[in-house]
């Protein structure tokens, strides 16, 4: 793509979409990327085996990115290859 200017995003996903985005237009802060992809969540998860609790709160891989397109209306497709040469 030419003239990519990135988005600056502190997580990897987000910053990925917001680039996308971005580049067709429609910047949005990530805070607002994580709220239309209705991504945080949040889970206390604690077991005898575990020293101390487990606090975390976000959906699964690429969940995010179909959230948020489907949220603004967009078409998303996604491609997939186990092959490094066509990625």
């Amino acid at each position: 793509m030419e003239n990519l200017k990135p988005f600056d995003g502190l997580h990897c996903e987000t910053t990925a979409t917001g680039t996308l985005l971005k580049h067709i237009g429609i910047e949005l802060s990530e805070p607002m990327l994580f709220g239309l992809g209705e991504g945080l969540g949040f889970i206390y998860w604690k077991m005898k085996t575990m020293d101390f609790p487990f606090l975390g709160g976000r959906i699964k891989t690429d969940l995010l990115t179909q959230h948020i397109c489907k949220n603004l209306g967009l078409e998303l497709n996604v491609h997939e290859t186990s092959s490094k040469v066509k990625a």
